[in-house]
């Protein structure tokens, strides 16, 4: 006689797993870090610390962070649009270069444009 074992799909969640992934997810990505950082003979703290102050160490360093951000959030959120709709988008990268070289060669060929015209040719095209 042996044990039976049946799925069953549930209704809803338990109520403390959704706050509760992200934060275990993030803690388990640490501590994989450190793991990597201590096999490399680093301080996992010291580089942890660094990363932290490279980042938001002042207002020059946020104001970096964010601007190398911000494309990477947007593409992000495409990505996660078309998954929504569940259509498989695999391209978001390629997607993104694309449209910044697009993006740049209408600023480059079409010095003469007013800026509010030019930016919006470049919205197009991007």
């Amino acid at each position: 006689m042996g044990v039976r074992l049946t799925l069953q799909k549930r209704v809803e969640p338990s109520p403390w797993l959704p706050p509760l992934l992200p934060l275990l997810s993030i803690l388990l990505a640490l501590l994989l870090g450190a793991g990597v950082l201590s096999l490399a003979h680093t301080d996992p703290w010291e580089a942890y610390r660094e990363m932290v102050v490279g980042a938001f160490g002042d207002l020059y360093a946020l104001s970096e962070t964010l601007v190398k951000a911000t494309p990477l959030v947007l593409t992000g959120l495409g990505v996660a649009l078309a998954f929504r709709m569940r259509f498989w988008n695999i391209g978001a990268e390629g997607q993104l270069y694309m449209g910044a070289m697009g993006a740049t060669w209408v600023a480059l060929s079409y010095t003469d444009l007013p800026a509010p015209l030019l930016q919006a040719l470049m919205l197009l095209v991007g």
